[in-house]
């Protein structure tokens, strides 16, 4: 699990194994936006460090982002999916 807790972007279905719940109470969480979702090709994830602010205590690290930089998080997103499909 430790290895999970170290990716920069984690499925709902993984957040749902660390937490302990159900992947549905993920997609609430979502909704109600205890993190910030990001959404790549139709595909929602998680950031890590959002997931591991709010395991340590730290939820105000998982604010949305500030009004306007949309384009700049989804830039972020799509980078990080570019180096992850790289290392495999």
């Amino acid at each position: 699990m430790e290895d999970i807790l170290r990716k920069e972007l984690l499925r709902p279905a993984e957040v749902a194994e660390i937490c302990g719940v159900t992947r549905n109470t993920v997609y609430r969480w979502l909704r109600r936006k205890v993190f910030v979702p990001v959404s790549i090709g139709g595909c929602t994830y998680i950031r890590g460090r959002d997931l591991r602010a709010h395991l340590n205590g730290n939820p105000s690290l998982c604010d949305p982002p500030e009004a306007g930089c949309e384009d700049e998080l989804e830039q972020e997103a799509q980078e990080m999916l570019l180096s992850f499909r790289g290392r495999r």
